[in-house]
């Protein structure tokens, strides 16, 4: 599951105080209301695939009426931002509505040629406009996709020491936001993409001019799927898992021997969660993964990552690491080696894992064939790892847990999580449960039957 770094550095911000609109959803406190549910609906009355697909966020996001909302994104991105503010106004009664601007050559100039002080507290003014956020019970929509996808990676090889202030300064922020907004339940929050020309070229560098258009059509076809039916399915895996009573998951295949332990009170879930006041949201758009949380101290062996993936901005290819006791103690790369071993230093406990999910090769956008350059949609492909920070929600009653308690329970604490994927047709994964039976949960990177 990706949880989007909250960092932007505030090139423009508006706030304006509107009128609120009316529910055209009608949504109950604590009935889900699934993206996609209206996707019949909204063709029928000759809605177009790209207004339907911004009315999907934003039934995704579920915004509660009268509370604010952040939508942020890079200038690129400022016409769907509009899109989404005018639905989220008239549709939800979202108030405040404000737009965060990230402007990411601005962040560059400030990387290159302004002095560590700076970069150090280039992002303090948005911890009071987080902090609200957070107090109200709002929302957040983070829309992915950059128009310049390698500039993380060129500033990482011209100025390393300062691209890593810039990181963490990111990921203080984001921390904010993670450990009291998202762990505890307040508010709701999504990820999702926005087509820009630059991340166009990137995944699709053969299709010129026409990239952008190519690469909102596959964003189309990743949601429109039925929403309903796709919750019930990994509804239903995720109880199978639970039911199990997993102590530790066994994961084989080339390059990977590897074994991931579990607390008694680590529960599965999957892309629609409640808040502490009951709103139904879903975190991620799409999402066709089942996750949870690790013990922290459980995962011994060697993994063998299958996909590129990106640490600070910066692509890792070919990435395999042995871990002990839950931390990463070796590891080598064809490409990237050096931003992932300072990624992963960024902490103490950045060498341990937060998350354990699942991907089947039934997924669709593992069917695409397509590398994203986008943990948002590479993460969908396949069965993956994250690096760093852990969730709460992932262990019964963790929401209502302090920080102390979650650590005892393997939780781990982070300022980063990063997701890197394993998954692939040559994977084989078996639980082994605390009653001493064997079941095979994936084989050759399919569902087996008790899973579908």
């Amino acid at each position: 599951m990706e949880l989007k770094a909250m960092p932007i550095r505030i090139i423009l911000f508006i706030t304006r105080n509107s009128a609120t609109g009316s529910h055209a959803l009608q949504c109950s406190d604590v009935e889900p209301c699934l993206p996609g549910t209206s996707a019949l609906k909204r063709k029928a009355c000759g809605m177009d695939a790209h207004t339907q697909y911004h009315h999907a966020l934003l039934e995704a996001l579920n915004p509660a009426r009268g509370r604010p909302l952040l939508i942020r994104g890079e200038l690129a991105q400022a016409e769907s931002m509009h899109l989404l503010e005018a639905i989220a106004r008239k549709d939800y009664g979202a108030v405040p509505v404000q737009l965060l601007y990230i402007d990411p050559l601005h962040d560059a100039e400030v990387v290159r040629n302004g002095d560590f002080l700076e970069i150090d507290t280039m992002y303090d003014g948005l911890r009071a406009l987080y902090r609200e956020v957070v107090t109200q019970r709002g929302a957040m929509l983070r829309l992915t996709g950059s128009q310049h996808p390698d500039l993380e990676s060129q500033l990482a090889a011209e100025l390393p020491e300062a691209h890593q202030r810039w990181m963490k300064a990111q990921s203080a922020l984001a921390e904010l936001y993670r450990d009291h907004g998202i762990n505890k339940g307040r508010c709701t929050w999504l990820v999702a993409g926005a087509a820009v020309d630059g991340w166009a070229r990137k995944v699709y560098p053969n299709e010129g001019d026409r990239a952008q258009e190519r690469l909102w059509q596959a964003l189309y076809q990743m949601t429109q799927v039925d929403a309903g039916q796709l919750h019930q399915q990994l509804q239903r895996r995720c109880h199978a898992l639970n039911s199990l009573g997993i102590d530790r998951f066994s994961v084989q295949g080339p390059g990977t021997d590897w074994t991931v332990g579990l607390q008694p009170l680590a529960r599965f879930r999957s892309g629609g969660s409640h808040t502490t006041d009951g709103r139904f949201f879903q975190a991620n758009l799409p999402s066709f993964e089942v996750w949870v949380t690790p013990d922290r101290s459980r995962a011994d062996g060697e993994v063998t990552f299958t996909l590129p993936f990106l640490a600070n901005g910066v692509l890792v290819e070919g990435l395999k690491v042995r871990m002990q006791a839950g931390a990463v103690v070796e590891c080598q790369a064809t490409r990237g080696l050096e931003e992932f071993k300072r990624h992963i230093a960024m902490d103490e406990s950045a060498r341990y894992g937060g998350e354990f999910a699942l991907v089947g090769i039934d997924s669709p956008v593992h069917r695409l064939n397509t590398l994203f350059y986008s943990t948002l949609y590479d993460e969908n492909a396949a069965c993956h790892w994250a690096f760093g920070s852990g969730y709460a929600d992932c262990l019964e009653g963790g929401q209502g847990m302090s920080p102390a308690q979650l650590q005892e329970l393997g939780c781990n604490a982070s300022k980063i999580h990063t997701d890197a994927m394993w998954g692939s047709e040559q994977i084989n994964v078996t639980a082994f449960t605390r009653d001493g039976r064997e079941v095979p949960v994936l084989v050759e990177g399919a569902w087996q039957s008790d899973f579908l």
